[in-house]
């Protein structure tokens, strides 16, 4: 796209959009998220480079949030989205560039570099996977349901870089020391959790979207073997004493769960205010009735949204189609699944060799012990 034109400055942009996320209506601060998101995701890279040193404040809609009904589900989801749309921002500033148009960096991992790009992806997919939203009228909405093909575009592609990182972790697993295989063995139970999340959010999906890839739960049983191979290292700097051992056992636990509470606590807000009872959430049909009785702001928003998109030229994907995105991805799904599959199959192979080696020695100090 033509971010880089000259009639029309990218700080002018986004300053524009930011006064427009200052009004109360939940509506109007979603489609300019929504520009947002599309300039990230089909713009020119220099409109990023632009908004990265400043956008804490961009998104942090503290005007919105001083005068929106804090309850409302509506208002809930766009602090959400506007919090994933930051954390796109923030992997920018940390490793220059994103997930999505950089697909190639999880290819092939160091060690040396793995665990902070691994961190950052799963931070970015958590931020996404917490702007789920339990309501059914809620997902009844139009300009909800295009956010949401946004949000699962991306979702497909983190994903899928997301496995391929994990299964070069499980890879690294029986040759780290211990502190990197403590690391690994978080990061795979953060990613079960992702996993069943992001399955969660692709049954609300199916009902607007068709061809949306089945994902298939790692294997979960491997946690255990994981966590007894850990247990049986000596640590970076010798042998534990039990004390010792017993303080880091309580501070890998300690450490795993705060890794996982942004994505385990992306519910708790939402299931307060309303429940899966069905029934909607309160405040709604009230914020329904304010968007669609202010006709007039509707049409200068309508006017003021062309003109930010005129000014910009032709995007690089000129329509939201519901369905073109998730055309061919199921294929794509089913052969990272194989993938993983094979990995897994692979990782308790070793798993079990590991233990028989174990064995043997064993064995032979004891033999030795009786001579």
């Amino acid at each position: 796209m033509r971010t880089f034109a000259t009639d029309t400055s990218k700080d002018d942009i986004i300053r524009a959009l930011q006064l427009r996320m200052e009004k109360q209506n939940w509506a109007v601060v979603t489609k300019c998220l929504m520009i947002f998101h599309r300039l990230f995701r089909d713009g020119d890279g220099a409109f990023m480079e632009a908004i990265k040193g400043k956008s804490g404040p961009v998104f942090s809609l503290q005007k919105f949030s001083a005068t929106a009904p804090s309850q409302h589900a509506y208002t809930l989801f766009v602090k959400k989205y506007a919090k994933y749309l930051e954390e796109k921002c923030s992997v920018y500033r940390l490793l220059g560039y994103q997930f999505e148009k950089n697909k190639s960096s999880v290819e092939s991992l160091e060690t040396s570099t793995c665990f902070k790009i691994v961190a950052k992806l799963q931070s970015q997919m958590n931020a996404l996977l917490n702007c789920k939203i339990r309501s059914p009228s809620f997902m009844n909405n139009q300009l909800i349901h295009r956010a949401y093909i946004l949000l699962m575009k991306d979702s497909l592609t983190l994903y899928t870089m997301l496995n391929t990182a994990i299964l070069q972790l499980l890879d690294m697993f029986w040759k780290v020391k211990k502190s990197h295989a403590a690391k690994i063995l978080s990061i795979y139970k953060l990613f079960c959790k992702e996993t069943d999340a992001l399955i969660s959010l692709y049954d609300i999906g199916k009902s607007f979207v068709k061809q949306l890839p089945d994902i298939t739960p790692p294997e979960a049983s491997i946690i255990d073997a994981m966590e007894k191979h850990v247990e049986g290292l000596i640590s970076d700097g010798g042998e534990d004493s039990n004390g010792e051992q017993a303080k880091k056992k309580d501070k890998s636990k300690k450490k795993a769960a705060a890794e996982s509470a942004e994505l385990d606590e992306k519910d708790s807000v939402t299931d307060a205010v309303h429940e899966d009872s069905g029934s909607t959430p309160a405040g709604d049909e009230s914020s329904d009735k304010e968007s669609s009785s202010d006709d007039g702001d509707e049409d200068n928003e309508n006017d003021f949204l062309k003109d930010i998109l005129n000014s910009l030229g032709p995007l690089a994907t000129p329509s939201l189609n519901l369905q073109a995105p998730f055309a061919n991805i199921s294929q794509q799904f089913q052969m990272q699944q194989q993938l993983q599959q094979q990995q897994l199959l692979l990782f308790q192979q070793q798993h079990m060799q590991q233990q028989q080696m174990q064995q043997q020695i064993q064995q032979q100090q004891q033999q030795q012990l009786q001579q």
